[in-house]
């Protein structure tokens, strides 16, 4: 019995939906505007409650956060700081104040047992990069101010990291998808269903991911707002 082992690979990038402000203007990112790895005073740590740990161990999550900074001294302020400096959705072209991008990227090996192609195995890799503002309050911002800031990063960070679930859900399906796919007559028919599996995987995503940002208006009804 002749045994041949193989391996193919194929890769994709979809930029998910941006969430939170829908004030934004179709301007570039300011030359000033700068990443920071720590959130400063007054931004809670987006990284602790997000999707970091696979439940499957075939799925690698990879999970980084960035910061753009913000300045104002008021709500209006901090508003067009956002507006004018948010991160712009590739798809739409608008600023939001988030954003949550993934790439997913997968491998599978098969062998050829009695003229039949079969998988043996599948990984993939989910790389989640997420942008947020930062916002340093200075010694004579008000209380006031302070909390609103908070419950707005609160709700922004919970919609942002809402979407990065459905990434993981769709990575978790593409693994599931391929691993249910039939012994086919050609290596070249299992590589072109696994595809069509990644395919569907991705448009299922992209269309939750849309539908979440329509129901809840970009995160506004879940207190995605500053006012």
């Amino acid at each position: 019995m002749k045994r041949d082992r193989r391996s193919l690979f194929s890769t994709s990038t979809l930029v998910l939906a941006a969430a939170g402000l829908g004030l934004g203007a179709s301007l570039p990112l300011p030359a000033s505007s700068q990443t920071f790895r720590q959130a400063g005073a007054g931004v809670p740590n987006p990284a602790a409650d997000a999707p970091t740990t696979s439940p499957d161990p075939d799925l690698e999550i990879r999970h980084e956060v960035h910061y753009y900074p913000v300045e104002g001294a008021t709500a209006s302020a901090l508003r067009a700081g956002l507006a004018a400096s948010g991160p712009k959705d590739r798809r739409t072209g608008r600023r939001y104040a988030g954003l949550t991008e993934y790439r997913l990227a997968w491998r599978f090996s098969y062998a050829v047992v009695n003229e039949n192609c079969a998988i043996t195995n599948v990984t993939a890799t989910l790389a989640l990069t997420q942008l947020y503002p930062h916002w340093a309050p200075g010694p004579r911002t008000s209380k006031r101010l302070h909390r609103k800031w908070q419950r707005y990063m609160t709700a922004l960070t919970r919609h942002e990291d809402d979407h990065a679930r459905t990434a993981v859900r769709g990575g978790l399906g593409l693994l599931h998808a391929i691993r249910a796919l039939e012994p086919r007559s050609s290596c070249e028919e299992l590589a072109a269903s696994a595809r069509q599996e990644f395919s569907r995987a991705i448009a299922g995503t992209n269309i939750e991911l849309s539908l979440a940002d329509a129901f809840t208006g970009h995160g506004r009804s879940d207190g995605v707002r500053l006012p």
